[in-house]
């Protein structure tokens, strides 16, 4: 290997099968103390187009219609 050169094997494998991983957190944040944690997680496909939905309503919702009508 060479200088300034990254080592591709740096990261483990498992790390690899998280990449373009989507998944929809619950986190409860506590503004006081400037704390925050993951209550819960889902890899549905459809609460995370529901998710997206809210964030984006004119962008997603035509996807929305679609995964409703496959469940």
């Amino acid at each position: 290997m060479k200088v300034d050169e990254d080592d591709p094997m740096i990261y483990p494998k498992h790390l690899d099968n998280l990449l373009g991983l989507e998944l929809a957190l619950r986190v409860k944040y506590q503004p006081y103390y400037h704390q925050s944690s993951v209550q819960g997680f889902s890899s549905d496909p459809a609460v995370i187009q529901r998710i997206k939905c809210h964030l984006q309503p004119d962008v997603i919702q035509s996807d929305v219609q679609e995964v409703d009508e496959v469940y």
